[in-house]
């Protein structure tokens, strides 16, 4: 609100009303009611006709006689300090002597007829507010009422209630002065009204004769600024105390920006204070030196502004300036340009699922940027953005996703798969050139035999063709340098079973070597746990007397036993958690046969999975199927038979050679399947069986699609907390995770 210099008339009425005593009473206020001006809200526009009301006393009763005097609704007053605790403290037993200045409007005042009402004939589309004058002492006013371009219509404003005035008084303080002393002469006013007054030396004030209402109450003086409470409370017969009303310098202060990162072109809020909304100073905001436009500002009100950075700046420091008066500098972060993953061509999602995408991209100077905080939506109906910000799949299909981060944006195509469906994406192997170290799909891994995941979320894998073990932390695959202190003149030879022991020491299986090693991860030394190295034969004891004859991949029980399938003995043996080692069933002989643990037969068993009621399933590879142990020793047969290499349950193609085993927290069994590249979930109870149908990203010119897509010799499993399934490709030689 722009409001004009006071004339000297004014600044002499004022003088002479301050010397009157050390509290000026409201009495001096004829004058000033014209130094108020009228708001845009009422320039020209049309006419509303027929406009009346009812002036009633405090028990309803109709007045005749009354005066309604018309006020400009001023709305643009907003608090520039801290607003003032209010209460009323103190009933009034009398009322100080108050001459009503009569303000005529352009249509003038009119008296309440003897029914009380009253009838303004016409009057300028725009805000007002209404007041009822009997005398000094009783008076009421209506809140904000809207006078619309009627075109000749007839309006009834609200009941307007005469009740005896209230008084405000307060105290005026000027903290960012603390050398002024004297705060003699503050001008304390009602925009839109005449009550006003002066404070004395010690800056308080007194207004008398207002009519109850809520107002805003503005205090200012040159050279020590301004002050402003609004929706101030006046009730009636009551004093209403301003405890606290502090004027400030009118310097513009920046305490805080919406983002710490922002791209080009985004919208940005600007907090602090005295950014000229009340006084109608010129404002001005610089991004980087450069000086926006009008259009790119916009005031909120005193203490926020809304601008829009503009797409050629290079420097992310802010400047507010109002008037003459600069604020303090504070700097964003400002972004050019937005990265998708390394490698995403498409993102997959299924059904009743959500992910997040780790969103990257370069600031103005070049610098990467992380973990940005990025808005996402999508076109299309088959998915969703969740309420935690991530993307939720609804329904299989295609689409677009879209983020955003202030005025960049970045898309990629879209699909949503079944909740049954597995996306293969591929995280180690694949390279050209095998090295101990280095980014993980730009390395080879030859022929990947057993995985773990790890608490810490890494994934060991057992390389069995260069007879490491290696582990990929993020994007990073690294190898094991593994140590013998206690076995002289041992390395790995070809390790393809791992497991994790309930210590965290790992279990490896060395199948050209027939022994089980254990190792420390905080040492990487190892130890001898069962067989004898190179020694191969069928023979139950305990550690070195213990024999094996190409122990394939093994699992480690709830309760710590080791169970291995020992492929070329033909038997599942059990490694207790002493170091015994004993034949849970089989015969040493290849065969087909259920029955109990010493009369059962397998033919070249490869895994084994513990369930979670110490059931052992066995990937029994060359008879095709699936096998159970149950606690009690007995060997049954899931599915699967020699013959058909598959049984009926089992989707077109059969379980060919089953290779990898695992049990999830639900109970259910994956198996993968080498010769045909699934991977199957088999319900051991139900004894329901379903192929997984797996998706992979293939790329035609600058598209990118999906399309199903088996896996290549798929081995061993493993499933992190997450329940995302991981899988070694022993044919492509790639360390694949099922998403």
């Amino acid at each position: 609100m722009n409001r004009p210099k006071r004339p000297r008339l004014f600044a002499l009425l004022a003088f002479t009303c301050a010397v009157m005593g050390p509290m000026v009473l409201v009495g001096c206020v004829d004058g000033l009611a014209g130094r108020l001006p009228i708001p845009s809200s009422v320039g020209p526009k049309a006419e509303a006709t027929g406009i009346g009301g009812l002036v009633v006393d405090e028990t309803g009763k109709p007045l005749a006689g009354a005066q309604v005097v018309i006020r400009p609704a001023l709305t643009t007053v907003a608090p520039l300090t801290t607003v003032a605790p209010l209460t009323a403290v103190a009933p009034l037993t009398t009322v100080a002597p108050y001459q009503i200045r009569r303000v005529q409007a352009e249509s003038g005042n009119v008296e309440t007829d003897g029914s009380g009402r009253f009838t303004l004939p016409t009057l300028v589309a725009g805000t007002y507010r209404f007041e009822a004058i009997v005398n000094a002492g009783r008076k009421g006013v209506t809140t904000a009422v809207t006078i619309p371009e009627q075109g000749g219509q007839s309006l009834e404003i609200p009941e307007i209630r005469v009740r005896p005035t209230g008084t405000l008084i307060g105290k005026v303080t000027a903290p960012d002065q603390p050398l002024v002393t004297d705060l003699t002469g503050v001008s304390v006013y009602l925009p839109g009204f005449q009550y006003s007054a002066f404070t004395d030396a010690q800056g308080n004030f007194r207004i008398d004769g207002i009519p109850e209402g809520t107002f805003d109450v503005v205090a200012e003086k040159d050279g020590l600024g301004l002050a402003v409470a609004a929706n101030v409370l006046v009730q009636s017969r009551m004093a209403t105390t301003l405890t606290r009303f502090e004027l400030g310098q009118d310097t513009p202060v920046i305490t805080r920006v919406s983002q710490a990162t922002i791209g080009l072109g985004g919208t940005l809020e600007i907090e602090g204070k005295h950014f000229g909304a009340t006084t109608g100073k010129p404002l001005s905001v610089f991004v980087g030196g450069q000086i926006l436009p009008t259009s790119s500002v916009a005031r909120l009100d005193d203490g926020r502004l809304r601008i829009v950075i503009p797409q050629t700046v290079t420097d992310g420091r802010i400047e507010v300036m109002v008037g003459t008066s600069r604020s303090n500098p504070v700097s964003v972060r400002l972004l050019a340009r937005l990265l998708w993953p390394d490698d995403l061509d498409v993102v997959a999602v299924r059904t009743g699922t959500r992910i997040t995408l780790p969103i990257q991209g370069f600031d103005v100077a070049g610098n990467l940027v992380t973990d940005l905080p990025v808005t996402w939506s999508v076109d299309t109906p088959v998915a969703t953005r969740s309420a935690d910000g991530r993307v939720e799949g609804l329904t299989p299909g295609a689409g677009t996703l879209h983020v955003t981060q202030g005025g960049l944006s970045a898309s990629l195509p879209l699909v949503v798969i079944e909740a049954t469906d597995r996306i293969i994406e591929r995280i180690a192997g694949g390279g050209l050139t095998w090295s101990e170290a280095g980014p993980a799909t730009q390395l080879s891994v030859s022929y990947p035999e057993g995985i773990v995941t790890t608490s810490a979320g890494d994934v060991l894998v057992a390389e069995g063709g260069a007879s490491v073990i290696r582990q990929l932390t993020g994007k990073l695959l690294t190898t094991l340098t593994l140590s013998f202190p206690r076995i002289p003149a041992t390395t790995l030879s070809k390790p393809v079973g791992l497991g994790l022991l309930m210590d965290g020491d790992l279990v490896v299986s060395d199948y050209d070597q027939h022994v089980l090693y254990r190792i420390n991860p905080r040492t990487n030394e190892a130890d001898l746990l069962a067989g004898a190295p190179g020694e191969a034969g069928l023979l139950d004891g305990k550690g070195a007397t213990a024999r094996f004859h190409y122990p394939a991949d093994l699992a480690v029980g709830p309760d710590g036993r080791i169970a291995v399938a020992d492929e070329y003995n033909h038997v599942i043996r059990v490694v207790e958690r002493d170091g015994a080692v004993r034949t849970l069933a089989g015969t040493g002989e290849p065969g087909f046969v259920d029955g109990p643990g010493p009369d059962a037969a397998f033919n070249r068993p490869y895994d084994v999975a513990w369930g979670p009621d110490s059931t052992l399933y066995v990937a029994d590879q060359y008879n095709h199927a699936v096998r159970k142990i149950s606690p009690d020793g007995r060997v049954t047969t899931l599915v699967g038979t020699p013959e058909t290499g598959g049984a009926p349950e089992v989707a077109a193609g059969g379980l060919s050679w089953p290779a990898g085993l695992l049990v999830d927290p639900d109970g259910d069994l994956w198996v993968s399947d080498y010769e045909t590249g699934n991977v199957h979930v088999l319900d051991p109870m139900a004894r329901t069986f379903r192929t997984v149908k797996t998706w992979t990203v293939l790329r035609d010119g600058t598209q990118a699609f999906l399309a199903q897509r088996k896996l290549s010799g798929p081995n061993q499993l493993a499933m992190d907390a997450g329940g995302v399934l991981y899988v070694t490709e022993y044919s492509s030689g790639h360390v694949t995770r099922l998403r």
